[in-house]
């Protein structure tokens, strides 16, 4: 025996025994601890619902602008999107096949997919979307008749076989129509199609001939009475042809066409069969009922809400189901005449612009910067709050207060202690106390804060950040103010102060955002209002004048950034300051000599390839960065536009993952904000169409050291192989020690970080026989003791 060995025997000695508890919830219990991915989406809008009782007994399904949900009531509601295996979270059509038991997805880039509902298994189809003959395979609708699926494409109509899962057949010429004409819309009716284009409708019944032959084909547009207009809803009922466009509908008798008011003034977005002789018509503002042998239309639900839009609508355990744009689905109460919505708990958007954590562990999101920049109709875009799975949502239609005073464009967050702090586009900085759930809200009313130059009280917050050397601090930056654009909040005092802006940054030149660093530095980029990208400016003292600043710029001379473009800046656990630009990283490693160091110590380095044979030594040379943050390993997460994210070890010369949209379920390859939650090892990233959290390897260290946690535990090569065992619980910067019983090592080595990967092999690379073995952590200078035990089957 060793005196090394030894001296962990007795180390070993010294602890008490691992309670029978602990045992149990260690030993036979394997967790997918990290490595997996929850995905996050809205589930509110809903474009399309779909009675699948014939599947599963007494359910339906609604279809999401944040992907799907099986609702049965007095039952749980089971929720999918991305990370569940859909093809993508947003889809632009589906149905439902009963025969197979099936749900059917179409999606923006031309591929299909189906979910089967007996074993919740998703299959995908790319036969469309590989096609490259056309400029776009968009899906835009879908539609069932005697086992094959219609699918109406940007190209024309596809014809796929629902038993044998190819594609049968496809039509691009309808009619006179030009070749490859986009159809939005199809039905079908005893094998007559019925396609609604952006050019008018075509009728093509394949018992009068070939369908790929276009003069087989019957075309109705403005030649023949039948406006040319995108068609969003068509349908055959009793003998007679309804077809709508947006703001208007028509009805064909056979003999020509006519517009009709009998469905109010909007253009109708769905119509639904119910029966065999009825059906609903669905408007966005009303629901009507018809009956084709009558003629009779009645409206079904008076609609008095200005923001309630209904989408679709089924009959349902013997009541009607409504499908709206912004409450989810809900049921008419008959005693009150009114509507009760109901959605699964997930955020109200799809629009996660910025995450933060609190010191609490709380996820903290901002929504968008909409409808105050883009005026694109969200004016509800509030912020997110979420804890255990749960999603709290605050906006002017949850929350009384922002109602009341019309908050809205909640898009930057900061948070300190239970103060949650939101910057607003337009509307100044608002602060939320978690505990007391008060709001305070912040402008050039009743505060020194100056917005816009030519419009004082509208402050558009575009950068936030805490003050990491005294956190009573909190800073802001005001858009297109070149008078006092920096101001400081101070916490204990509930006061801001303003400071002029700083000389000698070029003409033209405006602050963006801002990075308080732990010297007390201010880090803010700086663009013109076009966002033309002009360095950063470095601050100590804001009102110290010229000694107490520095511009650091893609000169370099001048700071040797890689771009002019600043997108997002952070600081390592070794104090080292990170820039990322529209062309890659800068690494200052002398972060506190940016003013008043020599040239050399401000010049900022790139991140070398550790690889000597790479076609480029600098690694990500060409990425647009557009956020990053830093793990409990000192391991960076780097966000780009377009690229996904990347993971690279803690000096920048290898990349050790990368994630697309390809390879994971990362909702978009274009990342808007990164956090991560050290305790836990998950990474929150929050993308243009949805939001990810990844549970990575690295957590943060605990603080001292005593059961370690190991699985899967009993670990068997036969069923883990290529699975790594997983030590948690430990101290940072410990090292381990994998013993036999009787006290032979068989592995050591060095971890960073509370939780580590043994890949089961001994030092010579062999697997160690069947067996107890012991897991010992030390600290540094023996300071502190981990214990584990593992068994293992070979």
């Amino acid at each position: 025996m060793t005196r090394t060995t030894a001296l962990i025997l007795t180390l070993i000695i010294g602890f008490a025994p691992v309670s029978l508890e602990a045992q149990q919830n260690n030993i036979g219990v394997f967790e997918p601890a990290y490595d997996t991915w929850k995905i996050y989406s809205s589930h509110r809008s809903v474009t399309t619902i779909e009675d699948i009782s014939a599947s599963i007994p007494n359910a339906l399904v609604a279809s999401t602008t944040g992907g799907f949900y099986i609702f049965r009531k007095n039952d749980n509601t089971i929720t999918f999107n991305k990370g569940d295996g859909k093809y993508a979270v947003n889809s632009s059509a589906m149905t439902y096949d009963p025969i197979h038991g099936r749900l059917w997805f179409g999606y923006d880039d031309g591929t299909i997919s189906y979910f089967e509902l007996s074993s919740s298994r998703f299959r995908h189809f790319n036969d469309i979307s590989r096609n490259d003959r056309f400029l776009s395979n968009r899906i835009n609708d879908l539609s069932i008749e005697n086992n094959i699926l219609y699918v109406a494409t940007d190209f024309g109509i596809v014809l796929f076989d629902l038993q044998a899962n190819v594609v049968r057949d496809s039509y691009s010429n309808l009619g006179r129509f030009a070749s490859s004409t986009p159809t939005k819309k199809v039905a079908v009716a005893n094998g007559v199609i019925y396609a609604g284009t952006d050019f008018g409708i075509a009728v093509g019944d394949a018992a009068l001939g070939d369908l790929k032959i276009a003069g087989t084909w019957q075309n109705y547009d403005n030649q023949n009475g039948f406006v040319n207009d995108e068609v969003e809803a068509l349908a055959s009922i009793g003998g007679i042809l309804f077809a709508s466009s947006k703001n208007i509908n028509y009805r064909f008798d056979g003999n020509g066409w006519s517009v009709t008011g009998i469905f109010g003034g909007s253009g109708v977005l769905k119509f639904r069969q119910v029966g065999a002789n009825n059906w609903y018509v669905v408007t966005p503002a009303n629901i009507y009922t018809y009956s084709p042998s009558v003629e009779l239309v009645t409206q079904l639900i008076i609609n008095n809400s200005t923001s309630l839009r209904f989408t679709d609508i089924i009959e349902f355990e013997g009541e009607n189901v409504f499908a709206t744009n912004q409450q989810g689905i809900g049921f008419l109460n008959t005693a009150t005449n009114e509507f009760e919505a109901f959605q699964p708990n997930s955020p109200s958007h799809n629009l996660f612009e910025q995450f933060s954590v609190s010191e609490s562990g709380e996820i903290v999101g901002a929504a968008s910067s909409t409808p105050g920049q883009f005026n694109i109709g969200f004016n509800d875009t509030g912020f997110y709050l979420f804890n255990d799975g749960v999603w709290e949502n605050f906006n002017i239609t949850t929350n009384e207060t922002m109602r009341q005073n019309g908050w809205t464009s909640f898009f930057r967050t900061v948070t300190v202690g239970d103060n949650y702090f939101f910057g607003l586009w337009g509307g100044g900085v608002v602060r939320y106390n978690r505990t007391t759930g008060d709001f305070s809200r912040y402008n050039n009313l009743n505060s020194p804060l100056l917005g816009l130059n030519n419009a004082p009280n509208y402050y558009v917050a575009v950068g936030m950040s805490i003050d990491r050397k005294d956190s009573d601090y909190v800073w802001s930056i005001s858009w297109l103010n070149n008078q006092y654009p920096l101001s400081r909040y101070s916490i204990s005092q509930d006061e801001w102060e303003v400071f002029p802006v700083a000389n000698n940054i070029g003409v033209g030149s405006l602050y963006r955002s801002v990075f308080v660093d732990s010297y007390g530095q201010k880090w803010i980029p700086l663009t013109t209002n076009t966002l033309i990208g002009r360095g950063v400016l470095v601050l100590r003292d804001p009102s110290g004048g010229e000694n107490e600043q520095y511009r650091l710029t893609s000169e370099e001379e001048f700071g040797n950034l890689p771009n002019d473009r600043v997108n997002a800046i952070i600081q390592d656990r070794r104090g080292e300051v990170w820039v990322g630009t529209d062309r890659g990283i800068g690494r200052y490693i002398f972060p506190d000599r940016i003013i008043g160091g020599s040239v050399q110590e401000r010049r900022s380095q790139p991140l070398i390839n550790e690889d000597t044979t790479a076609f480029d030594r600098v690694l990500l040379r060409d990425v647009r960065v557009t956020a990053m943050a830093v793990d409990a390993n000192n391991q960076k997460w780097i966000g780009s536009d377009g690229d996904g994210i990347y993971l690279i070890e803690e000096t920048g010369r290898r990349v050790i993952r990368q994630f697309t949209i390809e390879n994971s379920p990362l909702p978009s390859n274009v990342i808007k904000s990164i956090a991560i939650k050290s305790e836990t090892g998950e990474v929150i990233i929050s993308t243009e169409g949805g939001l990810g959290i990844y549970s990575a390897l690295e957590r943060e260290a605990v603080q001292s050291m005593e059961s370690l946690r190991v699985y899967p535990n009993p670990y068997s090569y036969q069923r883990y192989g290529g699975v790594p065992i997983v030590i948690e619980n430990l101290s940072d910067d410990s090292t381990l020690h994998i013993l036999t019983v009787d006290g032979r090592l068989v592995r050591r080595f060095t971890t960073r970080g509370g939780r580590v990967e043994w890949d089961g092999l001994d030092f010579d690379g062999n697997k160690v026989s069947t067996g107890v073995y012991l897991i010992v952590a030390t600290g540094n200078n023996n300071e502190q003791r981990g214990r584990g035990k593992i068994v293992i089957i070979r």
